[in-house]
């Protein structure tokens, strides 16, 4: 199965589990698992490694090789290979590699599902239960909803028709950002009317299959857009009034969409660059456990699936994933800015990675996360300073454009408008992620070979890999270079000054 739970790694991990039939407990010293047919030894169990009788063993494809318990401090065994979510082939080998026990061929996998069997008929299961007895089982899963029209820039209503290639599913739709289930949502019932800017999502629901993915469309009707909530009113759903310090700052403002000249343009201004469209449980945004009303918070407790989609105004294709959403940022962070940034992960336990040239031909067109980032220190949104006025929204692109002249390593970047569960949230710039997978995609080799690291809070700290190789480096470089020998040791070099 794949496992969001994982404690220490930060990361979702592969698992797979044993279940000891028998009265007496199992010793797995010495035995093997392995995902590859033609490498049956591929992984050994530790001496001392034992299933109790009608026990359970689970043991995490992790790719870390650990084989003593303690050192992963959460008393669990990780293989030297990971699984693919796309299925492959799994096994239990003895000591000399012959098959004990073995899956020919695990389908795909989904996050937070598992597979296994049940009364001897191998099935899905919509609740993992990790070193306890299967249950729950489902055969496959259900169809995605088709939506036609797609999401787009309309100018007149439309009808939206929402099928499904499997006939006995249950379709089942939300307008307000949340995940329709078998329990919430509405039943679609036959062809419906849009015609202001809406956020649709859909799902077909089958009792005896694990759910689909949910189809995301966003609508977007720019002569409704320029006149949201013109006296600043809460659109539905969304705070009334600050939550947790957090202030707010919505609609359109009057003295702009009715001016004599900016409000003749602001229609247009609209369609002069891509939109973007995020769409989440509004609880997720805003409530209690909102990433916005909490933004303060980081690391993976504070990432809440969403939606993304890009939404070209010339009506060239753009794309839509299921992604991973957290506030990005430092300072902007504080609750007197209405206006936040947000980090985007494109995780294969979501949809990822994203496949699309967010930069034309200027730069890679696979992603596993990119920034969403806005004015900040000038902006209108930061009045704390009352340095609006020095907004220009070109530094920070500018600047990284020009690393690029220079013949230096950048980050791309782009603009966007952007809708938070349909409601316009302002000018946004995308930003590459300078971490280990753009590393790896730039410089070379793999994600897990980098160090990266950040300032965060005044502090320094890993996004990947580990901190301890910047603090050697750190200390020998403020003790100072008494050699040639000293300078070319914190390059990774000989004493010749040669490559090591």
């Amino acid at each position: 199965t794949r496992d969001s739970s994982f404690p220490r790694f930060d990361i979702f991990e592969d698992w797979i589990e044993l279940h000891n039939l028998r009265d007496s407990a199992l010793n797995m010293s010495g035995l093997h698992l392995s995902d590859d047919p033609d490498d049956l030894t591929k992984w050994q169990f530790p001496a001392g490694t034992v299933i109790p009788a009608n026990g359970y063993l689970v043991v995490y494809a992790s790719g870390l090789n650990i084989l003593d318990i303690h050192l992963d401090k959460t008393e669990r065994l990780h293989t030297n290979f990971k699984l693919s979510d796309e299925g492959e082939y799994v096994a239990v080998t003895s000591l000399t590699g012959q098959v004990i026990d073995a899956y020919e061929s695990v389908p795909a996998q989904f996050a937070n599902r598992s597979y296994g069997r049940l009364d001897g008929v191998a099935s899905y299961f919509e609740t993992p239960t990790p070193g306890a007895a299967n249950a729950d089982a489902r055969f496959g899963r259900s169809h995605e909803v088709i939506v036609e029209p797609a999401g787009a820039f309309y100018d007149d209503p439309i009808q939206v028709t929402l099928s499904s290639p499997d006939a006995a599913a249950q379709i089942r739709y939300s307008l307000d950002g949340s995940d329709p289930t078998g329990e919430t949502g509405m039943d679609y019932s036959g062809p419906f009317t849009v015609s202001s800017t809406t956020t649709l999502r859909a799902i077909g629901v089958n009792d005896s299959q694990l759910p689909g993915l949910i189809s995301t469309h966003t609508y977007l009707f720019l002569d409704d857009v320029i006149l949201h909530s013109p006296d600043g009113a809460a659109p539905s759903g969304w705070p009334t009034r600050p939550v947790r310090g957090q202030v707010f700052n919505y609609g359109m403002d009057p003295n702009i969409v009715n001016h004599d000249t900016w409000g003749l343009q602001l229609r247009s201004a609209l369609t002069q660059v891509p939109s973007i469209s995020v769409v989440l449980d509004q609880e997720d945004l805003t409530g209690s456990r909102g990433i916005y009303v909490n933004a303060s918070q980081r690391g993976r407790k504070w990432e809440r699936p969403a939606s993304v989609e890009l939404l070209n105004p010339d009506g060239t294709d753009g794309f839509q994933i299921d992604i991973g959403l957290r506030i990005r940022g430092g300072f902007s962070r504080g609750g007197f800015n209405p206006k936040h940034s947000f980090r985007l992960f494109f995780r294969d336990d979501y949809e990822g990675p994203l496949n699309y040239p967010m930069f034309e031909d200027e730069g890679t067109d696979q992603f596993r996360a990119l920034d969403l980032r806005t004015a900040q220190n000038y902006a209108w949104s930061n009045d704390t300073f009352n340095d609006e006025t020095r907004n220009s929204f070109l530094r920070d692109i500018f600047s990284r454009d020009l690393q690029r002249e220079l013949g230096q390593s950048y980050t791309r970047g782009r603009y966007y408008h952007l809708y938070l569960n349909g409601q316009y949230w302002g000018l946004y710039q995308t930003e590459e992620r300078p971490e280990a997978s753009y590393a790896e995609t730039y410089f070379g080799g793999d994600s897990s070979d980098y160090d990266v690291i950040k300032a965060s809070g005044g502090q320094l700290e890993a996004t990947d890999g580990d901190i301890q190789p910047w603090r050697d480096l750190w200390a020998i470089a403020k003790s100072g270079f008494n050699s040639l020998d000293e300078y070319f040791l914190i390059q990774g070099k000989n004493p010749d000054g040669t490559d090591n």
